[in-house]
């Protein structure tokens, strides 16, 4: 099911504050107030694990499931659609947005781990794709960005070394905090225990009108 909120814009985060790390995007939004849908998703552990392996679930039970909640968000009136952390297999993850656009909506997700070679250790990707509808041309579309997590959580390094072997690191092109400036609402996000560093905390005091975690 879903959790509605309205976010009421404090005015304190401007351009002249955010320099670095800062992206803008052009974007008449129908609310105000930004309204954001966090999805309280079922998060089965063999999708866990499946994705660890580097063997997606792509089942019907699990695309039904998620189709629900987009179908869901679709009726209601709002802005963004946040989901849990390793929510989709990547795959997935544009199919949804797509669906999203239609109605004016942007999703922010967590995917899948990608999994990579690097110093011939397995290594994984654990990361946030953010689509962000922009109408700076004729027509509606969503503009992508990536961001990965640049600390796993204890248990997570555990588990993925027991399982598998597997190191989790971000790939350096994509570690990049970014503070977005979307139609005049101004935010940032986050992946899970990422909120536990205190650095980054201090990175967004200020800056932003909301942080979106996701967990």
């Amino acid at each position: 099911y879903l959790d509605m909120i309205s976010l009421h814009k404090n005015n304190t985060a401007t351009v002249k504050d955010i320099q670095k790390n800062n992206i803008t995007i052009k974007y008449d939004r129908k609310n105000k107030n930004p309204k954001v849908a966090i999805a309280n998703l079922h998060m089965d552990e063999k999708y866990f694990y499946a994705s660890v392996k580097n063997k997606a679930n792509l089942s019907k039970e699990r695309y039904k499931s998620v189709s629900h909640i987009i179908n869901q968000a679709m009726r209601l009136d709002i802005d963004y659609l946040v989901l849990p952390e390793l929510a989709l297999p990547r795959k997935w993850a544009l199919l949804f947005s797509q669906k999203l656009l239609t109605k004016k909506i942007s999703l922010i997700t967590g995917v899948e781990y990608l999994h990579e070679k690097e110093d011939n250790q397995g290594t994984v990707r654990n990361s946030i794709f953010s689509f962000l509808v922009s109408d700076d041309t004729q027509y509606n579309y969503h503009k992508f960005f990536r961001q990965d997590k640049i600390t796993p959580a204890h248990e997570e390094r555990e588990t993925l070394r027991k399982k598998s072997g597997l190191v989790l690191k971000a790939d350096e092109n994509y570690k990049t905090k970014y503070i977005f400036n979307h139609g005049d609402f101004f935010f940032s996000s986050l992946i899970c225990n990422e909120f536990t560093n205190i650095e980054h905390r201090a990175n967004l005091r200020g800056k932003v009108d909301a942080l979106m975690i996701v967990e």
